[in-house]
């Protein structure tokens, strides 16, 4: 792929402003304001709290962030984007992290008034906002003799770190930001060390939160180098952590909506998918993207993150797929099944990755696999709102991020929202059973329940024919290729639970 040129910080300075829905004060000082964005959608709504970078200099504010906070407003999520004071107007320490601490909590307040789900918040922030994004999920573990502890910090629910700077000693080692971390901490990691522990993510692991790393391979200003060992650092902590690499992409592309590397965020179905050895650095958690999918990475991280934590309540979780559908499974996908993301101690699948509730909840870890196959949880986890419609996102949306290959067995729910947006306009080929009441296997072993409705097998992917020639002996198998990208009817999920 030929190197596109990169977009430079005299750029991002100039990009258009975007009126928020509010902005409002959470403390007295100029700066300390935050702009709200509340999206057209149905209340109580998740919210992504927003940090702007700029090296933690005053010359930098939050307003080229505008686009990219309005793009996850249209994406159903609320943004409040936080002002703070910065080097060169009464920030540094401890001002900056006591006002940026000191806004997230500010949610508490404003909650009611505008309708914000505090039990589905994350954090994000972009180069020092990255820093600082992190540093909040980490400021629970803050000693209680340290000028920037808590008592009780808003809980964050995970992380996503744009190009973030997460390790302050590292950072003022590698000259990031030309010695801003020096100036935000007070000086050198030998003369401030209590304000490297108490400033820096790397130094409060484990943070206890998911957390998403989106990094350019080509970002000079936060270099790869610099978010890999904290990403190993963590991962050796016990927290769960994602390391997205995209690429021919710089610093500033991946907040910016309009830059040529976005695509088009209305688009349900990425025009051009690559599989770049999505098998890539598997064990370390890290994969390399084509910057052409930037906003559909970012949205779908966020909407990942939101769902950390997740269970379900479900008495199906433990029923099994039956031995006949497994090995069809496995024969369309060549023999072996890569990810199982809801399996659980009993599962007969033999996927190479198994995610099993409640060590790994499998809607929230990544589905970055060549074959997936899902036999989701039947029936609804109403305290969180997890139902299979959750998973039929996920299936669709592996497809077209992953390019992978997704099978899933669900209850047939042809007229329901869910089906039509994420099945009829976004898969290849449906499967109806013959087995009107399937008997699915019970803690492994046959001569369980049947299945409450009909079943089908659902198939994304670019190998038809392969799954009908399988198929064929298990139902009546129907193409539905041609209504890739069409809108199918009204898309109103209203009364989708209880069909669910």
């Amino acid at each position: 792929m030929p190197q596109s040129q990169l977009l430079t910080a005299q750029d991002y300075v100039t990009w258009p402003t975007v009126a928020p829905t509010a902005r409002l004060a959470y403390g007295s000082n100029a700066q300390q304001f935050g702009d709200l964005y509340i999206p057209d959608s149905p209340s109580p709504h998740p919210v992504v709290i927003m940090l702007h970078g700029g090296c933690w200099q005053a010359q930098y504010n939050l307003e080229p962030l505008g686009e990219f906070n309005q793009a996850l407003q249209q994406d159903g999520m609320a943004v409040w984007s936080l002002e703070y004071r910065r080097l060169g107007n009464g920030g540094g320490w401890p001002n900056t992290f006591l006002d940026v601490a000191a806004g997230a909590d500010y949610i508490r307040e404003i909650a009611d008034e505008y309708e914000l789900d505090l039990d589905r918040v994350i954090v994000a922030g972009h180069s020092a906002g990255g820093h600082l994004a992190l540093w909040l999920a980490a400021r629970h573990r803050l000693a209680a003799d340290s000028p920037l502890y808590a008592q009780n910090p808003l809980a964050v629910q995970g992380v996503l770190s744009l190009a973030g700077v997460a390790d302050m000693k590292r950072a003022a080692q590698e000259n990031i930001c030309g010695g801003a971390p020096q100036a935000l901490l007070g000086g050198t990691p030998n003369e401030q060390p209590e304000r490297y522990v108490g400033g820096s993510p790397a130094a409060l692991l484990p943070l206890g939160v998911p957390q998403i790393l989106i990094n350019g391979d080509r970002d000079h200003a936060v270099p790869l180098p610099h978010v890999q060992p904290y990403a190993e650092q963590a991962r050796q902590s016990g927290d769960s952590v994602r390391l997205e690499v995209l690429e021919n992409t710089g610093h500033f592309e991946i907040v910016t909506p309009h830059s040529g590397v976005w695509s088009c965020r209305a688009q349900r179905r990425a025009e051009t998918v690559y599989r770049h050895d999505v098998r890539c650095n598997q064990s370390r958690g890290m994969a390399i993207r084509r910057s052409s999918q930037i906003s559909r990475i970012v949205q779908i991280e966020t909407h990942i993150a939101m769902t950390a934590g997740r269970s379900t309540n479900s008495k199906s979780q433990d029923w099994g797929t039956p031995p006949q559908y497994v090995r069809a499974v496995k024969a369309v996908f060549g023999g072996q099944i890569d990810l199982d993301p809801c399996s659980s101690q009993y599962s007969i699948v033999d996927a190479e990755v198994e995610y099993c509730l409640p060590k790994v909840d499998g809607l929230c870890a990544s589905w970055n696999y060549p074959t997936i196959y899902v036999n989701p949880p039947y029936g609804v986890d109403r305290e969180r709102g997890a139902s299979i419609k959750e998973w039929l996102v996920r299936c669709a949306e592996a497809h077209e991020l992953y390019d992978a290959e997704v099978i899933a067995l669900v209850p047939v729910a042809v007229n329901t929202g869910h089906w039509k947006a994420s099945v009829f306009s976004r898969a290849a080929a449906i499967c109806f059973l013959y087995d009107t009441r399937l008997k699915f296997l019970e803690n492994g072993q046959p001569g369980g329940k049947g299945a409450p409705m009909a079943c089908a097998m659902i198939y994304w992917g670019q190998h038809f024919a392969r799954f009908y020639g399988v198929f064929i002996h298990h139902g009546a198998v129907v193409d539905i290729r041609p209504l890739i990208g069409e809108t199918i009817g009204p898309q109103n999920d209203a009364a989708d639970v209880a069909k669910a």
